[in-house]
């Protein structure tokens, strides 16, 4: 599987080596390794320097990891791309197991795997698990259930669906897997491939603009071709499921907003979404305890 390696990379000296090493140690060596340096202030293009031709690199000015991603896709050699943030880390078999997840399974055109979420500066560490394919596309519907550097898709099925969508700031990744998942059949590796690491300066920690990206995926996706009256209902219980989700984020972060998301979550549908609906627990936890003091539970399904 000859594989190509695409990071793009935003002021991201302090964790490219990290990254970059997670790659190096891969057990089935990628055909070439694709850093693209968009507007970077820091010292990302040092780093860069420092590895010599180990890389295939170019720096540009700031147009967003999707357009970095596009673009580094059309200059890539390899048969199969690999994504992977550049503040993330891959485990040292993580090629060789979706090599064997796509040999086993020759009608698969993308893959995906668990992870191990780690959250910073704690170090608290958690097991992300991830869907059977038969089940991906449907739980989609309802959330982002794939970690990007998780993915690894044929190229020309990449380049055919026209990559990630440079418009959407938040979410393009959900948006391109809705895609991906409703055309091609996947694989999937069961063990986590790598770690993500959670911490300030992900774009998934910026809730306000998160909600907004997911209201306007919800209205041009999600309710796509739905009866009004059952659009009505599934656009309250998504975003119920949207306030639950920032609200979990933002007090693991210690933000004072996590009681107005969560009391958002009731607001649009106070009802359950779910068997056991954890939201109940984490609520009812917020107010015995306060808002801002942390809870294991995570607003999941």
């Amino acid at each position: 599987m000859r594989a190509s390696v695409i990071i793009p990379a935003y002021n991201a000296a302090r964790f490219l080596p990290e990254c970059l090493e997670s790659v190096f140690r891969q057990t089935l060596a990628p055909e070439e390794i694709i850093v693209v340096n968009d507007g970077s202030r820091d010292g990302t293009e040092e780093v860069l320097r420092s590895y010599g031709n180990r890389l295939r690199w170019w720096t540009q000015a700031n147009a967003g990891e999707s357009a970095s991603r596009n673009r580094a896709v059309k200059e890539a050699r390899g048969e199969w791309i690999a994504l992977l943030d550049a503040d993330d880390s891959w485990f040292p078999q993580k090629l060789e197991l979706q090599a064997e997840a796509t040999r086993n399974n020759p009608s698969a055109q993308w893959s995906y795997g668990a992870f191990i979420e780690r959250r910073e500066p704690s170090g608290e560490v958690r097991r992300v698990t991830v869907p059977h394919p038969t089940l991906v596309r449907r739980k989609l519907g309802l959330r982002n259930v794939l970690h990007l550097s998780t993915v690894m898709i044929r190229r020309d099925v990449y380049l055919a669906l026209g990559g990630f969508d440079e418009k959407i700031q938040f979410g393009e990744d959900w948006e391109f897997w809705l895609r991906l998942a409703s055309r091609y059949k996947s694989a999937r590796v069961s063990e986590p491939l790598g770690i993500y690491r959670r911490h300030a300066g992900n774009q998934s920690g910026n809730y306000e603009k998160t909600l907004q990206s997911n209201r306007e995926l919800t209205e041009r996706v999600l309710l796509r071709g739905m009866h009004p009256m059952l659009a009505s209902v599934r656009r309250r219980t998504l975003m119920g499921r949207f306030y639950a989700d920032a609200a979990v984020m933002a007090r693991q972060n210690g933000d004072e907003r996590s009681a107005k998301y969560m009391r958002e979550s009731f607001k649009q549908w106070p009802l359950p979404m779910a068997v056991p609906d954890k939201r109940f627990k984490i609520g009812a936890h917020m107010l015995l305890f306060g808002s801002m003091k942390r809870n294991p539970v995570a607003a999941g399904e």
